[in-house]
């Protein structure tokens, strides 16, 4: 094989700023698949979230299929079991039988708890 190399010189004389190299902090958040699904009255998930910045319950809404607010944080509790751990508590007794979803916020990071809701 022949390989064609060439030698050339670049001229930075010319060059008046340069982009500087920013990373982005991304918070970690995740959760166990929550219990009882379905649920009747109470649903359970353990989260996890990252240690730089205080977790509570301000950060969470509930989502109807139709994208709708169904609830902000009046019937949702999180109880801290460690500095990174707790579990999520959603009174689901006063909605209608469907699938739900809680959205929780933590700094830059967000995730979906699924749930499924049943009537008796």
């Amino acid at each position: 094989k022949l390989y064609h190399l060439y030698k050339m010189s670049i001229d930075t004389s010319s060059i008046t700023s340069a982009i500087e190299n920013t990373e982005e902090y991304h918070n970690a958040l995740s959760s166990f698949p929550p219990y009882p699904n379905p649920a009747n009255r109470v649903v359970h998930a353990h989260i996890y979230w990252d240690l730089s910045k205080e977790f509570s319950a301000k950060e969470c809404v509930v989502y109807n299929t139709l994208g709708e607010i169904v609830e902000r944080n009046e019937n949702i509790t999180i109880d801290p079991l460690d500095t990174y751990h707790g579990v999520l508590t959603w009174n689901c007794a006063q909605v209608g039988a469907g699938a739900y979803y809680i959205q929780v916020r933590h700094g830059n990071a967000k995730m979906i708890i699924p749930v499924v809701v049943y009537s008796r």
